[in-house]
Parts: C-alpha cells; sequence; structure tokens
C-alpha cells in the first residue's frame, strides 16, 4: 500500500543549497561565485562610464538679507508708495469723468 502512494511534490523538493546555487563540486561553486563576482564588476563599471548630472558646489549667498525689522521697513514702504498711486489713478479716474 505505501508503494501505491507516490507523492508527485518530491520532483519538486530543492535543498537550501541547492537554490542558492551552492550545491555541487567545489569547483563549480567557485566557477558560479566568480561568475556572480564579474558580472557584478562589469556592472559596476557600466555605472561609472554613465554620464552623470553635475551638482553645483555649495556657496555662501553673496546678496545681503535682510533683517526682520529691515523687511517690516520696506514692507511698509511698498504699502505707503502702493496706497500713493491707488490715490493718484482714483483722482486721474475722477478727472476722466468730468
Amino acid at each position: 500500500m505505501l508503494e501505491s502512494v507516490k507523492p508527485s511534490h518530491m520532483h519538486k523538493m530543492v535543498t537550501g543549497k541547492q537554490r542558492f546555487g551552492l550545491a555541487g563540486s567545489c569547483r563549480a561553486v567557485i566557477c558560479r561565485q566568480l561568475a556572480v563576482v564579474a558580472v557584478a564588476a562589469l556592472l559596476g563599471g557600466c555605472a561609472d562610464a554613465l554620464p552623470s548630472m553635475q551638482m553645483p558646489d555649495l556657496f555662501r549667498d553673496p546678496r545681503k538679507l535682510m533683517t526682520p525689522e529691515e523687511q517690516k521697513a520696506a514692507i511698509d514702504d511698498l504699502s505707503q508708495k502702493k496706497a500713493a498711486q491707488q490715490a493718484e489713478a482714483a483722482r486721474q479716474a475722477e478727472k476722466a469723468k468730468n
């Protein structure tokens, strides 16, 4: 009775060594490992040969940055200029109506 039961999965059983290419003679294992190292070196060399984007060097910005007080003063000055321009535009529109 035991002979009649044949597991169908027996042909699919693989040991861990076989799965990772470590089974076989010592010479075959070394040859596979050398092939993997050679392919990795080849791909690494190709990556160095590809053109790469040049990143800009880091440098200190020569432009002067405003302090918070200077920023507030500049904003106030621009607000006053805008208000004066709007008042002038309103006077010009009033003149054009008359």
